[in-house]
């Protein structure tokens, strides 16, 4: 960082990184407008709450799948007892794994709906509190709050 702004806290305050730069205390506005940003970013973690919940269904059920799909392999030790019955019908274990992928591809796409759903409905906060905190950070390095 050269002088006291820096790129991060221009981009988040304009002017404010000027009045950083040139030593003076933040005004009691620019401090409102960091502390403005508390609500929103709870209202940021409580989504995030839900979307982990979510998530950790997704997460589950790929891991359910996995399992299914790790019992599918043959053994080193020779086919099993459901190794052999599987060969008894033919196409039963491509049928099996095939299915298991379609599952897999799924649950892949709404993970991935889910994860635009909250960068829709959160990006933008999420983005504005990375640069307020950032501001906070730079005005604590230049010694000025």
């Amino acid at each position: 960082k050269s002088g006291g702004g820096t790129a991060s806290s221009a981009a988040a305050g304009g002017a404010r990184g000027a009045d950083v730069g040139g030593g003076r205390r933040p005004g009691e506005e620019q401090l409102r407008d960091l502390r403005s940003i508390a609500a929103p970013l709870r209202a940021l973690l409580d989504g995030y709450a839900d979307f982990a919940d979510e998530a950790s269904t997704f997460s589950k059920a790929l891991a359910v799948i996995a399992d299914k799909r790790w019992l599918l392999d043959t053994p080193a030790r020779g086919p099993g007892p459901v190794h052999r019955a599987l060969a008894a019908h033919p196409d039963a274990l491509e049928r099996a794994v095939v299915r298991l992928d379609a599952k897999t591809a799924e649950f892949r796409g709404n993970a991935r709906a889910l994860s635009a759903r909250f960068s829709a409905r959160h990006g933008q906060t999420l983005r504005q509190g990375v640069m307020s905190v950032q501001l906070w950070v730079n005005w604590q390095e230049c010694g000025v709050v």
